[in-house]
């Protein structure tokens, strides 16, 4: 089985490797930046081209590992006929391949992945195809990778990306503005990796709800207040404290009203 890849950055990147590592063949990597085509061209021993119309129709599998907005106009250059066309994207619908090939669908890596982030670990991976046997097909490819894989039509996935952007991205921009917060106020950050590895791994065997505590939701208003003037000069930390705290008073002392 062939390879070609459309796209060089972090998902071109890891995917390639993690192909290359299970023993396919990878013919051609594409990138309008020829440079970062040669890169990853060297790392898993492709042909590194900078224009579409340098891609040969003779690889198998073609993989467009591309930012969502460059997707469509990397399709519109694309008529691989018979050949199995898969984007790795969380939003982008299936059907932007329909003019392709009649063979297409997608394979997502549900975490957030670096051009250096480690091959063969697991992860959640969703995939979805045109029709039964492009899901086959995708299946079979990659059931050998240590990958939970789920089938997930274009709806339900892009839910499942809308809150990926919410328990991840988000959760990381909160992690960034306290590190900055311990590093204004010499605060050693390292001492909250327990208490964020803890809530990491109680989520995965019990329901959120149960695990919420802090101030909001006791009710302790006078606690918030006290949080709030420590957080003074600090507003966009201020703002978000305040809005996740109406947001957990809500919901809980709701709860335990009704």
């Amino acid at each position: 089985m062939v390879f070609s890849f459309i796209g060089s950055g972090n998902v071109a990147t890891h995917f390639a490797k993690q192909v290359k590592y299970y023993g396919y063949s990878i013919e051609q990597v594409y990138s309008n930046n020829l440079i970062n085509a040669q890169h990853l061209s060297e790392l898993v021993g492709a042909h590194p081209i900078n224009h579409l119309s340098k891609l040969n129709k003779t690889a198998d599998v073609y993989i467009i590992a591309v930012k969502d907005d460059l997707l469509p106009q990397i399709v519109k250059s694309l008529f691989l006929p018979g050949k199995l066309i898969l984007h790795t994207s969380g939003f982008s619908p299936i059907e932007l391949l329909s003019t392709v090939s009649d063979r297409y669908g997608v394979v997502w890596p549900m975490r957030m992945i670096r051009s250096n982030t480690p091959i063969n670990q697991k992860m959640n991976v969703v995939i979805n195809g045109n029709n039964d046997s492009s899901i086959q097909s995708i299946h079979d490819l990659f059931i050998q990778f240590p990958w939970k894989i789920e089938i997930v039509n274009d709806s339900k996935r892009m839910k499942m990306h809308v809150m990926a952007t919410f328990t991840a991205n988000f959760s990381n921009h909160l992690y960034q503005l306290a590190f900055e917060y311990c590093q204004k106020e010499n605060i050693p950050f390292h001492t909250l990796y327990s208490i964020i590895e803890q809530t990491a791994i109680s989520i995965q065997t019990n329901n959120p709800s149960e695990l919420q505590a802090g101030p909001a939701f006791r009710g302790d208003e006078s606690m918030i207040k006290a949080h709030l003037d420590l957080l003074n000069g600090n507003e966009d930390i201020a703002q978000l404290y305040q809005l996740f705290s109406e947001s957990i008073g809500a919901t809980y002392h709701q709860k335990s009203n009704s």
